[in-house]
């Protein structure tokens, strides 16, 4: 069961004991770095992150793991990736779930590594129910990346918000094209909006710190880009990921 947004807030600052933005002040960073041209990376550290990094319970992601878009056991080289790409981030959502901060403590304590800035790892639905993702859209270059990027696209354009492009983003393997084909439009976009599961975690922070582009890691809110009435009716992600783990079952 998800806690309502003021006692996760409570509950992160006791387990993290520091203070997370809130949604309007990671909206007003992203906005700054963009014009100021200071690119910064947004990401988020949840329940199957926390498994990657602190390299726990990992079994408990076979099932998913066509749809988390990595290989099945983790390679060496990908958890190289994720560790170095998460210490590089600039602002990270951490989880509340007491076993999970947990494991994400512990891999903070080993690294030697404290984010510089913190928010909740729901930070992507906070900004989507906000009203702050669609100001982002409407007020800068914006590219979508994943798997539901084009049909996220395509809706926007239906309400006459502009986008720069979508690109897709289907697993690990795919990610050196992927990086490739932003960078390649890097002139014609300024932020990118990534809803890509485990690797794009990585992609953002390889397109801010190799291009200077800001990112923000939004997962399932890819989704409700591209059908924003299921998440209006019944604002429940797992129904996304079911319905993607369904579809990838049958190629």
């Amino acid at each position: 069961m998800i806690l309502e947004t003021k006692k996760r807030a409570v509950l992160m600052k006791k387990l993290y004991k520091r203070d997370l933005l809130r949604p309007h002040q990671v909206f007003r960073l992203i906005r700054s770095s963009i014009e100021k041209k200071k690119a910064i990376s947004v990401i988020r550290l949840g329940d199957v992150m926390a498994k990657l990094l602190s390299q726990r319970d990992l079994a408990s992601l076979r099932e998913a793991s066509p749809f988390l878009g990595i290989p099945y056991p983790p390679t060496l080289r990908l958890l190289h990736e994720l560790d170095w790409s998460v210490r590089q981030a600039d602002v990270v959502g951490v989880t509340y779930f007491p076993k999970r901060a947990m494991q994400l403590q512990d891999y903070m304590k080993i690294r030697g590594w404290t984010p510089r800035l913190i928010t909740d790892s729901f930070i992507n639905d906070l900004m989507y129910d906000h009203g702050y993702i669609h100001r982002l859209i409407r007020s800068h270059r914006v590219v979508l990346v994943g798997r539901s990027a084009s049909a996220a696209a395509q809706q926007l354009r239906k309400r006459n918000l502009p986008v720069a492009g979508a690109v897709d983003l289907p697993d690990y393997y795919h990610l050196t094209q992927t990086f490739n084909q932003l960078k390649n439009a890097k002139d014609r976009w300024d932020l990118a909006l990534v809803g890509a599961s485990v690797p794009g975690r990585i992609l953002c922070v390889a397109l801010t710190k190799q291009l200077n582009k800001t990112t923000f890691e939004i997962g399932h809110m890819m989704d409700a880009l591209a059908d924003p009435k299921e998440w209006k009716k019944h604002h429940d992600r797992k129904r996304f990921k079911l319905r993607w783990m369904r579809k990838l079952a049958t190629r």
